[in-house]
């Protein structure tokens, strides 16, 4: 009798809340759902302790330790798609951080918001090793004043593009629970304005604790059937040419001369590797246009940058990120030499035809941000 009447009272809250549009009804008068079960979100809170990283000389002024806050809420993936699978069910999630910076005057506290993703290097779901890669906008309270704050010569804007590399360790605590250790490094740059500053590098290791909102869902062991593309699974050797085209702005470089617009060029030959990885070596040029002023007129100045690159990207179905480690051949800074690297996420809008977005970073700053479009030529060699 107590079974039915509870059958009874299951079955009318099941109807209140689902014409209530709160929670759907099953069919079979099942247990109510729980939406923070089927989305898989764990909140997470981290705490770092960081120092200002010395890329240059003249950050000697800012040498500081300090701490730093963190609160993530993420999406645990669990095999929905195919890539998510090939990646070893990769975190996806919005990180918001906060950061005295050491308490220095002349540059204030940081707040910022970062979308990203944290893909794992191992198959243990119980002890992970994650590599994660963030972009988004960071706001600091105090920027470079000519008059006011001329020792600021990091920072010279309050919004920020902010960049962060981390490697953490997670460790299962219990089916809710995870404890969390980072080493990570954040950089702030508002390198493609005109004005001349540095950026921030803040190297930070971290603690932290995670917990899923609700019961997390099962990882989906089904066997995965491989995407037929062209150049992958016909038993062919193929290897990929890529071209691509951004435009955009470019920071003043510190040769003098304010930048105007840039546009890059690369052409890049990839050898896929597995499903989710290709590798390979390109070719860049930099075009520059920049302005100097004098007391008599305003001369432009065009200067080309060319470059090499090795090249690694990471396949998510039609979305990828491109890893460039690279060369200038000429027109470096003597200062900082020729090195740079570049990050790129690239989303494919026809078979060869993408769309990217990319930044460069050279002498430890973002020095361009750019809209890209590229096309992808596949080649079968035997």
């Amino acid at each position: 009798m107590s079974s039915t009447k509870q059958l009874i009272r299951t079955f009318i809250c099941s109807l209140f809340l689902g014409l209530s549009g709160i929670i759907p009804v099953s069919p079979a008068f099942s247990q109510p759902v729980d939406p923070t079960s089927s989305l898989n979100i764990q909140v997470e809170g981290r705490v770092h302790y960081g120092f200002f990283g010395m890329h240059l000389f003249e950050m000697q002024e800012f040498n500081s330790h300090f701490p730093g806050f963190e609160f993530i809420i993420q999406h645990n993936t669990f095999g929905k798609s195919k890539w998510e699978a090939i990646h070893n069910y990769p975190i996806i999630g919005l990180s918001a951080f906060y950061s005295p910076l050491g308490h220095v005057e002349e540059i204030g506290v940081s707040y910022a918001a970062l979308p990203f993703i944290s893909f794992p290097l191992n198959k243990n779901p119980h002890r992970s090793i994650n590599f994660r890669v963030g972009i988004g906008l960071a706001y600091l309270t105090n920027k470079f004043d000519r008059l006011e704050n001329y020792k600021n010569i990091a920072i010279n804007s309050n919004w920020n593009a902010a960049v962060n590399f981390t490697f953490d360790y997670r460790h299962q605590l219990n089916e809710f629970l995870y404890l969390t250790s980072s080493v990570g490094l954040m950089h702030f740059s508002s390198g493609t304005t005109p004005k001349r500053t540095f950026g921030l590098n803040l190297p930070t290791a971290s603690v932290g604790i995670a917990s899923f909102l609700g019961h997390p869902k099962p990882i989906k062991h089904y066997k995965l059937y491989p995407e037929l593309f062209k150049f992958k699974y016909d038993g062919k050797r193929w290897f990929i040419i890529e071209s691509v085209v951004f435009g955009g702005r470019y920071s003043k470089n510190q040769t003098g001369g304010n930048a105007n617009f840039s546009v890059q060029a690369s052409v890049t030959a990839l050898k896929p590797v597995s499903s989710k990885s290709n590798i390979g070596l390109g070719l860049d040029a930099h075009f520059v246009q920049k302005y100097k002023t004098s007391a008599e007129n305003i001369d432009n100045i065009y200067q080309i940058k060319p470059g090499i690159t090795a090249a690694y990207e990471m396949i998510m179905s039609k979305t990828s990120l491109v890893f460039h480690i690279g060369s200038y051949l000429t027109g470096f800074n003597a200062t900082n030499g020729p090195f740079y690297s570049k990050l790129a996420l690239k989303r494919f809008i026809q078979d060869d035809l993408f769309v990217s977005l990319g930044t460069s970073m050279y002498g430890g700053r973002i020095d361009f941000v750019g809209i890209g479009i590229g096309y992808s030529y596949y080649h079968k060699y035997y």
